[in-house]
């Protein structure tokens, strides 16, 4: 046993890794929810610029002198930050387990998939209000460089009715720059937390329902009855009405559970941008008996890390708001 036992966790090691380099080596793999209002790039640069061209000037007939008015150009700035997840077991335990294979599948259990992970980073990032590109909060009331120089909102403190639901459609839709150019915005997906989800498709009109799997793929389609529901693994996108109706099981508790997020994903643009920096996601263990962790505490360790840089994008494509 002293013979076999190491040479089980290596294997288990070895298999695990694979496993790791496989799932994390996706680049550009974008989850089904969070992909909805969350694009995503590469990059190799620490700090970020990320450059946001709102407003061209418009046609005129030409009378007089040409006019030369300047484009509305912004910049906002991001770092890459790193996230982490660390799963650790005593080496007693990790030997015992890798024999017969339960450690690997603890393993690979744990790690899931980055997107998994992406997921909560973006919607963290996205529910948290960062300052955008023009000195406001990317969910305000106060958006300045609108038609004629006044400003803009895309959120508010009102619960989900059908009155608020007319609203918001309406709001978004008379988005424009500050030339008065419409920028075309027209939602086509409410997003709410299991709480909303009825009303939601009351509102819609939403009649069916497609269990969309992690690699993006509708996995079944049935009527909306058999939709309540549903692994924690898949998301669930009611169709057939006005606007798609998903539900994010991220809206949950007091502060979550009554919001509501309006989309337009017929756009490229999305509200915020997650730049992988170098990469992106990668697995770390420390196993070997040199270190710090087996010296000290007689534990084996491994880490999922996640360098991003997280900026906000084009707030004219979400309406966030509820009570």
């Amino acid at each position: 046993m002293a013979v076999s036992s190491p040479n089980a966790f290596q294997s288990t090691s070895i298999a695990f890794k694979a496993y790791a380099d496989d799932v994390f080596g996706h680049e550009g793999r974008r989850a089904p929810q969070f992909g909805m209002f969350c694009a995503l790039d590469s990059t190799d640069r620490f700090a970020v610029e990320h450059d946001v061209l709102e407003a061209l000037p418009v046609v005129r007939e030409w009378t007089g002198s040409r006019q030369e008015p300047d484009a509305q150009f912004a910049t906002v700035r991001g770092i890459a930050r790193t996230w982490e997840k660390t799963f650790s077991e005593d080496r007693k335990r990790a030997l015992s387990g890798a024999a017969d294979g339960q450690l690997l599948r603890r393993l690979m259990m744990w790690l899931g998939s980055p997107d998994m992970d992406l997921d909560k980073i973006a919607t963290d990032f996205l529910v948290s209000n960062p300052t955008g590109y023009d000195g406001v909060s990317l969910f305000s009331s106060s958006h300045p460089r609108g038609p004629g120089g006044g400003t803009q909102s895309n959120t508010s403190a009102t619960a989900l009715s059908g009155a608020q639901h007319r609203s918001v459609m309406v709001s978004g839709s008379s988005f424009g720059d500050v030339y008065g150019e419409p920028f075309g915005i027209q939602y086509d997906t409410l997003m709410v937390g299991p709480a909303l989800a009825p009303l939601a498709r009351e509102l819609t009109g939403s009649t069916r329902y497609a269990a969309i799997n992690a690699s993006g793929a509708e996995a079944t389609s049935a009527v909306v009855a058999a939709a309540e529901v549903q692994s924690a693994n898949r998301l669930t996108i009611y169709t057939g009405g006005e606007l798609n109706v998903v539900v994010n099981p991220r809206f949950i508790g007091t502060s979550l559970a009554n919001k509501y997020l309006y989309l337009d994903t017929s756009k490229q643009a999305r509200p915020i941008v997650a730049y992988r920096y170098q990469g992106g996601s990668r697995v770390v263990e420390r196993t070997q008996d040199t270190d710090q962790s087996r010296w000290s505490q007689d534990r084996y360790e491994w880490a999922a890390e996640h360098d991003l840089v997280l900026v906000p994008g084009a707030w004219q494509v979400a309406f966030y708001g509820g009570t």
